[in-house]
């Protein structure tokens, strides 16, 4: 069996619509929405469905095509248009399932004061996209830097405020401003709204925009998905100019440290003012503790980019009535980049010195575990 669920709001305002009558059209299934305008349709066979829904005020809405599918959830959202007082026969606004999934963030753009941008996640089904970072390439007005930093009308990242479900999202990098959507995968995700006017419900530091993930509402069953990717980067795949640095740990892999780079005990245990009360065989001692690893390797091949990502969800009702459920995700990823540079030297301090142009490569490892859950 299959179910059908989502929203019903109103068309010009956004709100939701409690007590809406939602069944099959020439059927006998129907439900009626909640206090948050939510409704379920289960123990429906696999097939195409003709939805009807209806609210006192409102012109009814028909929605045909919307296909059910076994053991899995359909979304649709319906918008609904209020009915004028002095119309006298009943008004059927007919609209196909592709139409009805998008009209409702539709409908919040065209009636929201602020301007804005978004993405619903039934146009987010339909690209390859595996992440965010993936998916907010696809709004106007935004552009994406490494694959996950967010500019929105030019201005970088550390001018945009970033946001899930309302809440104001913290830095995911230790040196800037900055988050980084790779680590939400685009399968968690319901919309994505992209601020680009001040509102006073927005953060007071707003300059550029700001982007509000909504996250997938507790799923109605079981979800359990896997995707793995490979990427190939021209300038080190299969190439022998990767530096490897020595030593590695055993969790390199994974970006942990396994304990092999630990400052020695003897380091530790001394005053920290170096300068007064150790002695110069004591500062010897300690130094001749520390290993010498202060080397690298060349030429070693650097293998292709690959990904990994994994996402599970459930939902239980307890004997009170009460439903208890989660969205959980785990990404990884694991590649190599070239970085170039140029070096100058100076042989003395006065305008008769000549400069000594240097160029590096640098090729770098760079592995990356993050988890992101949302309950």
């Amino acid at each position: 069996m299959g179910k059908i669920a989502g929203r019903v709001i109103d068309q010009k305002t956004g709100e939701t619509l409690i007590g809406a009558t939602v069944g099959l059209q020439g059927g006998s299934k129907g439900a009626a929405t909640n206090v948050e305008g939510r409704y379920i349709l289960s123990g429906l066979q696999p097939g195409k469905y003709s939805i009807v829904v209806k609210y006192i005020g409102y012109q009814s809405k028909s929605v045909s095509d919307v296909e059910v599918q076994a053991g899995a959830v359909t979304s649709l959202d319906v918008a609904l248009t209020q009915s004028s007082t002095q119309a006298l026969n009943e008004v059927v606004v007919k609209a196909t399932y592709r139409q009805a999934s998008v009209n409702a963030l539709y409908a919040r753009q065209k009636n929201s004061i602020q301007l804005s941008d978004g993405i619903s996640a039934d146009m987010i089904r339909k690209s390859p996209d595996r992440n965010t970072g993936d998916v907010l390439k696809r709004v106007s007005g935004t552009s994406v830097q490494e694959g996950k930093f967010v500019v929105i009308r030019g201005l970088s990242e550390r001018y945009n405020n970033n946001m899930m479900n309302g809440t104001t999202l913290p830095s995911s990098e230790p040196d800037k401003k900055a988050f980084a959507f790779d680590i939400i995968p685009s399968s968690l995700v319901d919309n994505i709204i992209v601020y680009k006017t001040a509102t006073p419900d927005l953060p007071g530091d707003f300059a550029g925009g700001t982007i509000n993930t909504i996250t997938k509402d507790i799923p109605d069953s079981r979800f359990l998905e896997v995707a793995i990717s490979v990427g190939y980067n021209s300038k080190t795949t299969l190439k022998n100019n990767f530096i490897d640095a020595r030593p590695n740990g055993k969790y390199d892999f994974l970006g942990f440290d396994d304990g092999s780079r630990k400052l020695p005990a003897a380091y530790s245990n001394v005053k920290k003012d170096y300068t007064s009360g150790t002695t110069s065989a004591e500062k010897t001692a300690i130094a001749q503790q520390f290993p010498n690893t202060f080397y690298y390797k060349e030429g070693q091949m650097s293998l292709p980019n690959i990904g990994f990502q994994f996402s599970t969800g459930n939902s239980k009702i307890n004997t009170n009535g009460n439903r208890l459920g989660y969205n959980f995700s785990l990404n990884y990823s694991n590649g190599h980049r070239a970085s170039f540079g140029d070096r100058i030297g100076y042989t003395g301090f006065n305008d008769a010195s000549k400069e000594l142009p240097c160029t590096a490569l640098t090729v770098i490892l760079i592995p990356t575990i993050k988890a992101l859950a949302v309950c």
